[in-house]
């Protein structure tokens, strides 16, 4: 498995890591543990880092994820914090494709800063 998934700022964020190569498969399966597994922490504050992971998904893939978590009403209140290097285009087309559909996101490449992003929100 390529993500792990934690709980951080006294279990008030879900923090999913991914390393190595991620697929779409990869990223559907992380919504689903998410879906499954953390349903107590709705809406959910989410933080996803990139950081260390590359994208294996085609632009078209990155769009159809986009619409999926906008769409997803599990993920319909959610604050979403993406985590990756600055110099990296991992999330860009899933952020961008998410965003247009109204989904709470912003990007970030400092982990204090997403987090405190994520705690000042309400």
């Amino acid at each position: 498995m390529s993500y792990e998934i934690q709980l951080i700022e006294k279990k008030q964020i879900v923090v999913v890591t991914y390393t190595g190569d991620i697929s779409l498969d990869t990223r559907l399966s992380a919504v689903h543990d998410i879906c499954s597994n953390y349903t107590q922490f709705q809406p959910y504050k989410l933080l996803i880092d990139s950081r260390q992971a590359s994208q294996q998904m085609s632009k078209n893939e990155q769009i159809i994820f986009g619409r999926y978590l906008a769409e997803r009403e599990e993920f319909g209140n959610a604050l979403v914090a993406t985590l990756s290097s600055p110099d990296s285009s991992i999330n860009k087309v899933i952020v961008k494709e998410a965003a247009n559909l109204g989904y709470q996101i912003s990007c970030f490449d400092n982990k204090q800063q997403a987090v405190n992003w994520l705690k000042s929100v309400a």
